[in-house]
C-alpha cells in the first residue's frame, strides 16, 4: 500500500510540473486542484525484520541439523507465524524449519539425501499485526 502512495504522490507531482511548464499554452484563466492524502503508519512502531534476510545452509547426510540458527525474527507485533511460500523450493529431505517462540528460526531433522537446491526455499514470516516478512535460503547437502 505505500509503494502505491509513492506513486500516486509521484504522478502527481509530475501533472503539477507538466501544468506549471506548458502554462503559456493553456488557455485557461484559473486553475483550481485540491489534493489531500492521507498516510496511515499503522499500528506498529517497529517494523518486522528478518536478519539475515537470505542465507545459504551447508548440510550433511546423516547428520542432525538440530537447532542450527538460520535467522531471528524481530521488531513487529508478536507471535508470528510461518509458513513456506507457494513459489518456494523444497527444504532437504528430513529437514524442517523450526520456531523458538522468541524468534529463532532453526532447522529440526537429519538430512537424508544429498544435493544442492535449485530453487531458493522462501519461508514467509507474518505477525499478529499483519506485517509480513520472508527469509530466502538455499541448501547444499552432502554426504560424508
Amino acid at each position: 500500500m505505500h509503494n502505491q502512495h509513492n506513486h500516486q504522490i509521484r504522478e502527481m507531482i509530475h501533472f503539477l510540473e507538466f501544468i506549471e511548464r506548458h502554462r503559456e499554452e493553456f488557455r485557461m484563466s484559473q486553475v483550481q486542484l485540491s489534493v489531500s492524502f492521507t498516510v496511515n503508519p499503522g499500528t506498529q512502531q517497529n517494523p518486522l525484520l528478518v536478519t539475515p534476510a537470505t542465507a545459504t545452509e551447508n548440510l550433511t547426510v546423516g547428520v542432525a541439523a538440530d537447532g542450527m540458527s538460520v535467522a531471528v525474527v524481530s521488531g513487529g507485533t508478536a507471535p508470528y507465524t510461518y509458513a513456506l511460500d507457494p513459489s518456494s523450493g523444497p527444504l532437504p529431505d528430513g529437514v524442517n524449519f523450526s520456531e523458538d517462540g522468541s524468534g529463532n528460526v532453526t532447522l529440526s531433522g537429519t538430512p537424508t539425501t544429498a544435493g544442492s537446491s535449485t530453487t531458493p526455499v522462501l519461508l514467509n514470516i507474518n505477525d499478529a499485526g499483519g506485517a509480513s516478512a520472508s527469509f530466502r535460503t538455499s541448501f547444499a547437502t552432502r554426504k560424508l
